[in-house]
């Protein structure tokens, strides 16, 4: 979905090396998050396993709530992993805590093998570092009054 933007002749070089660090174990958990539409740790496979990790016979799912810090994250318009029904959902549960940019045309792989990466990767954090002195000036500016 994503050809604009994927450095397609460096492929076969990226797959020499891709999924590096990932178990299967890891794999499956993803598969699982996927297919359930849930958040959630591992599942096991039984409700005999799930007790003896979890003390409950399905897995938790993760409580995102309880998140009080700043994430920073990145969409794209055409990502089939992470696409905007997902990110509106996250958004919808973290807020403000939830830092996103989004970017027009990228797709999952325009984020690993992207052409621009580099680029927009550094642009981003000076946009990242001035949304967080705002927040810090602001918290400071309010705290005073």
């Amino acid at each position: 979905k994503d050809p604009k933007y994927v450095n397609e002749p460096q492929i076969p070089e990226f797959l020499k090396h891709y999924p590096s660090g990932v178990n299967l174990q890891s794999l499956e958990h993803y598969v699982q998050l996927y297919e359930s539409n849930k958040f959630r740790d591992l599942d096991h496979g039984s409700a005999e396993a799930n007790m003896k990790a979890y003390g409950q016979p399905t897995p938790p799912e993760f409580d995102l709530t309880k998140i009080d810090r700043q994430i920073y994250a990145y969409s794209g318009d055409n990502d089939e992993l992470g696409d905007l029904k997902d990110v509106a959902r996250l958004k919808a549960i973290l807020g403000d805590n939830l830092n996103l940019t989004e970017f027009k045309e990228f797709g999952h792989l325009s984020f690993v093998w992207g052409k621009t990466m580099p680029f927009l990767a550094e642009i981003d954090s000076i946009i990242q570092k001035e949304r967080f002195t705002q927040k810090l000036l602001k918290k400071e500016f309010l705290s005073e009054n």
